[in-house]
């Protein structure tokens, strides 16, 4: 039976009877354990992979080039990852929050879209049209930001091809 110190539910020391030394089976076992992770079997594969995955950890984003061919994710690409597709969709047919994208090509001229989606409020304060907009649906549109030129050239691309039916 192990004594308890007052005040404390840990054991004050070895159970009565036992010094506190470990047995011979618990030293051979644990001088195997040290054998088997720390030997030269197991050191290399398990030091590479530790490589590998701090690599990877440092490294930072991954090359956009690399996946897409080209300096810029397609614009659709871009829609999605952006956060986009939250409010106008996922094929950007609108919802009770934000209009469908379709046909903008009607209304926008491609500098004219990026004045916009840098800065909605700025751009609807001068366009009823707009404001109109912005009255029926329940979301303000946030300015688009955080967007290299490339993204932001392929997103514009992307809005002002799709069907002529939209806002």
């Amino acid at each position: 039976m192990s004594r308890t110190e007052p005040g404390t539910c840990c054991p004050a020391g070895p159970p009565e009877g036992r010094t506190g030394r470990r047995s011979s089976r618990g030293k051979h076992a644990a001088t195997l354990l040290r054998s088997v992770l720390l030997g030269p079997v197991l050191l290399g594969p398990v030091l590479l992979g530790f490589s590998l995955l701090v690599a990877a950890a440092c490294s930072g984003p991954p090359d956009r080039t690399a996946m897409s061919g080209s300096g810029s994710l397609p614009g659709r690409e871009v829609f999605l990852e952006h956060g986009c597709a939250q409010c106008h969709g996922p094929d950007g047919h609108g919802s009770r929050t934000a209009p469908a994208l379709d046909g903008l090509d009607q209304h926008w001229t491609p500098a004219a879209l990026e004045a916009f989606l840098l800065d909605p409020r700025g751009s609807a304060a001068s366009s009823p049209r707009l404001q109109a907009l912005d009255e029926r649906y329940l979301g303000a549109m946030p300015p688009v930001g955080g967007l290299s030129r490339d993204d932001l050239d392929a997103l514009l691309a992307y809005l002002l091809s799709g069907p002529a039916s939209g806002p």
